[in-house]
């Protein structure tokens, strides 16, 4: 929406110059017109010219007045839209100051030794945007505890396998004895 208000503005600026191009011309013709000397037989005529003149000299600054009018309205426009600008860039600064906290280091660090590494960065991507979510939607404490159990689930299987793999050990050390 501003670059549309800024196109605006520079078009409006660039008919106001066209505008008192046309502007002072009338005003030279008008003042031209009035410093000639003219006979009583061309009175009537040249005052005819004259009005003419006049008026279109008036056509042409009430036509400026309107431009600079255009002008000043967009620029109040702009400046609405670049304070709205300004005032989200704040709030977003201040939301991620103080909301974007980071997870768990231990908890962190735990599912980046259980995830794949081609699934490392989705997996854990994925969880701190929660967790993000969560500090907002909860509180952090909450939000850590959630991860903890994201993170917990997420080992469960690898812990399953080390039992079984355990399990295997124990009877292996059982039957050809160590």
């Amino acid at each position: 929406m501003s670059i549309e208000i800024i196109l605006k503005n520079e078009k409006i600026k660039s008919a106001i110059a066209e505008q008192h191009k046309e502007c002072d011309l009338a005003a030279l013709r008008l003042a031209e017109l009035r410093g000639r000397p003219v006979s009583e037989q061309h009175a009537p005529t040249h005052m005819l010219i004259l009005e003419a003149a006049e008026k279109r000299w008036q056509n042409e600054s009430h036509k400026l007045a309107n431009l600079y009018a255009d002008l000043h309205m967009l620029s109040d426009a702009l400046e609405g839209a670049l304070s709205e600008k300004t005032e989200l860039s704040e709030k977003a600064e201040l939301v991620e100051n103080e909301v974007l906290k980071k997870p768990p280091v231990l908890a962190e660090a735990l599912s980046r030794l259980v995830t794949k590494p081609s699934l490392r960065d989705r997996v854990l991507g994925s969880r701190e945007e929660r967790f993000n979510r969560n500090v907002v939607e909860r509180s952090e404490s909450e939000a850590r505890l959630l991860y903890w159990c994201d993170t917990i689930a997420s080992c469960w299987p690898g812990v399953k396998q080390l039992a079984r793999w355990a399990v295997v050990g124990d009877v292996l050390r059982r039957w050809f004895g160590s």
